[in-house]
């Protein structure tokens, strides 16, 4: 095995630490337990982190020394490693595994747990290990790994519950190549599964081996009905009918093709025997999609069965819930009468409280109060409050008051009729005079 293979630890190339893990076990565990378990440790890590790598579930003990050679040596101490992976269940004899199963996984977890340590745990814990385990082992945790990938490949397959839970052990192989490299690693992942109830293996009776998982629904496989034994058989017409018509395709579009190259040829006779073998494969080819379409519907049907029953399934739980809703709360026919008429009454009784409130109103609104009267006593007070003050006269009631125009003019000229202010007299006024007063008088009355 070379040295730089992808297990190998990172410690592999320091020769002081490889020597200690590399030397035999003390006869006694007592003398530095320590020691003892960090080797034990070490070697039964990588025993699984190098099968896990090398994609084998499987342990052959005479092999195994040399997958860890190095510089000419293998490790001394895998005989122990070894017996204390069988004494916790780590690794399992083969023959053992498959026998326990096909005789009930009781009787297997019985014999692996009970039977087998007994056997081993005195010579391993004392450090006298008195035998060297020979021939093929499993590693149990890795077939677990394989058994989980298996179940995950199965589950993203299944479109319909009812009927893509029993399948083709063949078609199973080809579905999980990606998780188990051959026939024998997909076996073991099937018996371990089988074991812990999640599948069923049986054969028809055609010979075929057929697998079936259990649903997603239930925790263990039922047993296989002939119903689902009919479905598998519907599955595989459709399958079948389905590779029929795309060979009679093809062997029409061959048939045209001949067809064509005889006429360049000039072989008319020939094309036509060419297309009437394919208008013979036609009306075969029309049989089959009749026949297809047949078997698609009844499949359909199935699948439909399935989705009708979890659509009446939700109404039962609705209707379920409502009554129990309904039962809780308290809620009857006669309940809800009850409320409905308190409610009335209750509306009847507010009603006519505001008609009684309405009513007292307008009798208030007919009190015979003098309105006119009070009308004129606030008046009154109003006059009392506020100073009298001279009504506005218009123009044309204005009255001009005004001296008498002096008959003669100021300063020794008089005119008729007028008054000397000197003398006393009469002064004679002149016509221009009398125009420039009478003016002057307008324009006082219009300023004031």
């Amino acid at each position: 095995m070379a040295t730089d293979a992808d297990y190998l630890p990172e410690c592999w190339n320091d020769d002081e630490r490889m020597n200690f893990l590399f030397s035999a076990f003390p006869d006694n565990r007592d003398l530095n337990p320590h020691h003892w378990d960090s080797k034990l440790q070490f070697w039964a890590d990588l025993v699984v982190h190098s099968s896990r790598s090398l994609d084998e579930v499987c342990l052959d003990c005479s092999a195994l020394p040399q997958r860890f050679k190095r510089g000419g040596k293998t490790p001394l101490g895998l005989p122990v490693v070894l017996s204390e992976m069988i004494r916790q269940g780590k690794i399992q004899k083969l023959s053992e595994f498959q026998s326990g199963v096909d005789a009930g996984w009781v009787s297997w977890g019985f014999d692996l747990v009970v039977k087998r340590p007994l056997r081993w745990t005195f010579g391993t814990l004392t450090g006298r290990n008195h035998g060297n385990p020979e021939g093929i082992y499993l590693l149990v945790d890795l077939v677990k790994e394989k058994a989980e990938a298996v179940m995950m490949t199965h589950e993203t397959s299944v479109e319909f519950e009812s009927t893509d839970h029993v399948v083709e052990y063949r078609c199973l192989l080809e579905q999980c190549r990606h998780c188990c490299k051959d026939q024998d690693t997909l076996d073991l992942a099937l018996l371990h599964l089988r074991k812990h109830r999640k599948v069923c293996i049986f054969q028809s009776d055609q010979g075929e081996k057929l697998v079936k998982f259990a649903s997603s629904a239930h925790k263990t496989v039922s047993p296989v009905t002939d119903v689902e034994v009919g479905i598998l058989r519907l599955k595989k017409t459709e399958a079948s009918l389905m590779q029929q018509v795309e060979k009679l395709q093809s062997d029409s579009d061959r048939c045209r093709t001949d067809a064509k190259a005889y006429l360049q040829k000039g072989l008319k006779n020939a094309a036509k025997n060419a297309l009437r073998r394919k208008q013979h494969i036609q009306k075969i080819m029309e049989k089959r999609e009749g026949s297809l379409e047949t078997v698609h519907g009844l499949l359909r049907r199935i699948q439909e069965a399935e989705s009708d029953k979890m659509v009446i399934d939700a109404y039962r739980a609705g209707v379920s819930a409502f009554k129990q809703t309904v039962d809780k709360a308290g809620l009857t026919p006669e309940a809800v009468d009850e409320t409905m008429l308190d409610v009335q009454q209750v509306i009847e009784t507010s009603n006519e409280i505001s008609d009684s409130i309405a009513g007292g109103q307008a009798d208030m609104s007919g009190l015979d109060l003098d309105m006119s009267g009070l009308e004129e006593e606030l008046a009154g007070l109003l006059a009392e409050e506020t100073p009298s003050v001279a009504p506005a006269l218009t123009p044309s009631e204005v009255e001009l008051k005004l001296p008498s125009v002096p008959a003669s003019p100021v300063g020794g000229a008089v005119a008729a009729g007028g008054t000397s202010p000197v003398t006393g007299g009469t002064t004679p006024v002149s016509p221009h005079q009398a125009a420039g007063r009478s003016d002057t008088a307008r324009r006082l009355l219009l300023t004031e």
